[in-house]
């Protein structure tokens, strides 16, 4: 289910002059956890030379979270108030 927003908004006059807007924004107002699958890709920085002690050959990647699987979430509820006064 993707995320659901929520925007409410309500102007308030005070004098010929003087007004109020109210707004409230909500992001994620159902707050719905989304997982995606994560992979962890990338190779770090590049050997120039063998290191067998660690295992790595010239040219080898030294990540050591090469090829893990994890997971990540998208944000959590994200709630905004704003008052303008207008003059």
């Amino acid at each position: 289910m993707d995320n659901v927003n929520f925007s409410i908004q309500r102007a308030f006059s005070i004098s010929e002059r003087f007004r109020l807007d109210l707004q409230a924004h909500a992001h994620n107002f159902l707050n719905h956890t989304r997982f995606s699958p994560g992979y962890a890709v990338g190779l770090g920085a590049a050997e120039i030379v063998t290191n067998l002690a660690n295992g790595q050959l010239a040219g080898a990647g030294r990540s050591a979270g090469f090829g893990a699987h994890g997971l990540s979430i998208s944000d959590a509820r994200n709630i905004e108030i704003v008052l303008n006064f207008r003059f």
